[in-house]
């Protein structure tokens, strides 16, 4: 049997309700064996310096971060984080199409 899949995309920054949703739905599809791919564009590239990135970090999900928007509002794209993709909007799109369910939390 095929793994079940969820894409979510986050455009908004830390301090928005969407990052305890997001956290939320990263629990609840590691409880039921469902991996994540966690796709940070817009204002969501400001979880990267933030303590939530942490969180954003399981075994479960795959994290990618727009490359473009850290460059657009000056966050430092470190190279030292094996976890972590930096890149762009062609990602999003396999994302969207390889997943059972996308969320987009905007």
């Amino acid at each position: 049997m095929q793994k079940k899949t969820l894409g979510i995309l986050l455009s908004t920054p830390p301090t928005h309700r969407n990052t305890s949703i997001v956290l939320g739905l990263l629990q609840v599809a590691k409880e039921r064996g469902i991996g994540v791919s966690l796709y940070l564009i817009d204002d969501g590239v400001h979880h990267l310096p933030s303590s939530s990135f942490s969180e954003f970090h399981c075994s479960h999900v795959k994290l990618f971060v727009c490359a473009y928007g850290c460059m657009q509002r000056q966050i430092p794209i470190s190279s030292n984080d094996k976890n972590t993709a930096f890149c762009g909007l062609v990602i999003l799109s396999d994302i969207i199409r390889g997943t059972d369910r996308f969320l987009a939390l905007n």
